[in-house]
């Protein structure tokens, strides 16, 4: 199934769908005193009903080598991984809890859990779980909406060398070639009650701009915190018609509601096509129709995957400053 969206669906229906990648940053900014120095997205982590299905959805789409067991072992977590150092991570689940992103992880410079994860709770920080059982080496903490944020660091990439292969024949021989070839992922996007609340917090755990950047034309409240050409895509959810940026997305705050997988030499007309093609439910959003060039495709769960190119910078050439 192929169809273009129209502009309302891209930017409400996309929760923040402006796409950021490897280009130089739109301008200069100054830094908040984060505690923490961020380099990179590193994972999300998702439920998937049918492991092997899920597999090889991924593995056709972009080509991945076979999935791995990450650690621990006891969790029955298994990843994709591509870039050396970035993943996906598909955590079996029943089908009620599929097709969800349960957490996503950014690696840091010079992370050290023990150390960190007391300085994050002796500043205030709520929720503080540090693991370094069983090879692992992570702080997680939930943000100011409950969305799991883990911080590794970002030599760690959570590989078992000592576990079991995935279950049930997943993890296969890659496809020849895959349709796509995945470099990073762009970006993360969560939906918040509070846009100043969420901000503070992004900005006093990590060294963001003390300024966010407009996603999206008026009245679309999507707002981007950018880091080494990725971003934080924050929206906010309010039934509130005066509110500045007034909320426009049929969701609810405190969920990731999609992550985008920036890819080179990306034509969203032509690559939508060549997916569609091959069986994918597609969406397609062009420059010409929307601003923003960018394909939706959906998951055998239903979940949401952007895909961009690794060089296109959405920024709206008439959009107002955000509103805090």
């Amino acid at each position: 199934m192929t169809r273009h969206l129209n502009r309302r669906e891209v930017l409400a229906g996309l929760a923040g769908a402006g796409v950021a990648l490897s280009a130089p940053p739109l301008r200069a900014q100054t830094l908040s005193n984060g505690l923490l120095k961020p380099a990179f997205i590193s994972h999300v982590g998702f439920g998937v009903s049918d492991l092997k299905a899920s597999a090889a959805f991924y593995q056709k789409l972009f080509g991945f080598t076979p999935l791995e067991t990450t650690t621990p072992a006891s969790a029955r977590t298994f990843g994709f991984y591509f870039g050396g150092d970035k993943f996906i991570s598909l955590n079996p689940a029943p089908k009620e809890r599929a097709g969800r992103i349960s957490h996503y992880c950014i690696s840091c410079e010079s992370f050290d859990p023990v150390k960190d994860g007391k300085r994050l709770m002796d500043a205030g920080f709520e929720g503080v779980r540090i693991d370094t059982n069983e090879a692992n080496s992570w702080v997680i903490l939930p943000d100011a909406d409950k969305i799991g944020v883990q911080i590794f660091d970002k030599a760690y990439t959570a590989h078992c060398p000592t576990c079991a292969p995935p279950p049930g024949g997943a993890s296969m021989p890659p496809p020849g070639k895959g349709l796509l070839t995945p470099r990073l992922i762009s970006h993360i996007s969560l939906t918040v009650s509070d846009l100043k609340r969420a901000k503070v917090f992004y900005q006093k755990l990590f060294a963001l701009p003390r300024d966010m950047r407009t996603l999206a034309p008026p009245r679309v409240p999507a707002f981007a915190l950018d880091f080494n050409g990725q971003f934080i895509s924050l929206t906010l959810i309010t039934d509130d018609v005066n509110a500045p940026g007034r909320g426009v997305i049929k969701q609810k705050a405190g969920v990731i509601d999609h992550y985008c997988i920036a890819v080179d030499n990306f034509e969203s007309a032509r690559d939508g096509k060549r997916l569609q093609d091959a069986g994918f439910n597609v969406s397609i959003s062009t420059a010409k129709d929307n601003l923003i060039e960018s394909i939706m495709v959906t998951d055998p769960d239903g979940l949401r995957i952007q895909i961009s190119d690794a060089k296109y910078i959405y920024d709206c050439p008439t959009c107002k400053a955000p509103p805090i």
